[in-house]
């Protein structure tokens, strides 16, 4: 399949950020993403889309109402300096840029395809998920009633990055391997009651914290012994929706 890019454009949000939001300092959670992206494909059929004429209006009401959501999601519309900050100087979303990108594909068939880019560093999924939805009831003019809650600051304060280990870094370049572990109701509570009874200083664990407490003990033991280099690193995270 052969793509022609017929044009680029800025998409700016349709009202100035206001002076107190023009710098959004990242979270600690969004100093440590790694610098990936968040992506969809939307498919759409030719349904609607009979004529060049309507290919048009398509387009320019999906600019329109991106402007006007942009406005909401204004972290979108910045640039990353560094790892502390997003500045935000209504430079506007490109079709494609770096950080936030979207670009609208029309097929010879009279389909469209919509792809969303986003920094990990910006959004997770569920915070593209929230933008797509913002997007699409503003494209349809139903109003305005999804808002992100731009908190995770506040929850996870930034810290001094300059010695920081980057988790993408720690991965091994070697076959890696995916296992699934299900714990049903009554694993979790004797988890939970064998961990509160081993003297910790946790007296009623979550079950969060008593599930990664089983598998750090046993990521640990298994790789007593087999170091690499004589050294042994061992990273364990969790994916969790924090930013919407």
């Amino acid at each position: 399949m052969e793509i022609e890019i017929i044009s680029k454009e800025t998409i700016r949000p349709s009202f100035p950020t206001p002076p107190h939001l023009k710098s959004y300092r990242l979270s600690l959670l969004d100093q440590l993403a790694p610098p990936i992206y968040v992506p969809i494909l939307l498919f759409y059929s030719a349904d609607g889309f009979r004529t060049n004429e309507d290919h048009i209006t398509m387009y320019n009401r999906l600019k329109k109402s991106l402007a006007e959501t942009l406005t909401r999601f204004y972290p979108l519309a910045g640039k990353i300096n560094g790892d502390a900050y997003v500045e935000l100087h209504d430079e506007a979303v490109i079709f494609p840029v770096p950080v936030t990108a979207v670009q609208l594909n029309v097929f010879s068939y009279g389909g469209i395809s919509v792809g969303v880019y986003i920094s990990h560093k910006m959004a997770d999924g569920l915070t593209l998920a929230m933008f797509l939805n913002a997007w699409a009831e503003t494209s349809r003019g139903v109003g305005e009633t999804i808002t992100p809650c731009l908190t995770s600051t506040t929850l996870f304060p930034p810290k001094d990055m300059h010695h920081r280990i980057t988790p993408i870094d720690l991965i091994a370049k070697e076959k890696t391997v995916t296992k699934r572990f299900v714990f049903d109701v009554i694993s979790l509570a004797t988890l939970k009651a064998k961990a509160a009874a081993k003297g910790s200083c946790i007296d009623n664990p979550t079950r969060v914290e008593a599930v990664t407490a089983l598998i750090s003990m046993s990521a640990k033991n298994a790789t007593r012994g087999k170091s690499l280099h004589g050294k042994s690193s061992m990273v364990i995270t969790h994916v969790v929706n924090l930013r919407a």
